[in-house]
């Protein structure tokens, strides 16, 4: 998110879909080939892409824990665009 972005636009656009530059498939792949010297035994996986406030990749191995991660990061930014309204 640009540094300029209100608050509140911060924080209506945190985890929504992020469907802008840079694609998804390519952020996939420069986490694996950074991970793995050779990537070719991955055969299952999940990639989603949402707005954040920092560039950033998250791995989080379990998606119960992803939903966890994503509510908590929600909560810090509404409540600081709360405290700056």
């Amino acid at each position: 998110m640009a540094g300029s972005w209100s608050a509140k636009k911060k924080a209506a656009l945190l985890n929504a879909e992020h469907e802008q530059k840079p694609d998804k498939d390519n952020i996939e792949k420069a986490l694996l080939d950074a991970i793995f010297s050779d990537d070719q035994h991955i055969w299952d996986g999940r990639t989603s892409k949402v707005w954040g406030l920092n560039d950033e990749i998250i791995v989080v191995e379990d998606i119960q824990k992803k939903e966890e991660i994503l509510s908590f990061i929600a909560e810090i930014v509404n409540s600081t665009a709360e405290e700056e309204s």
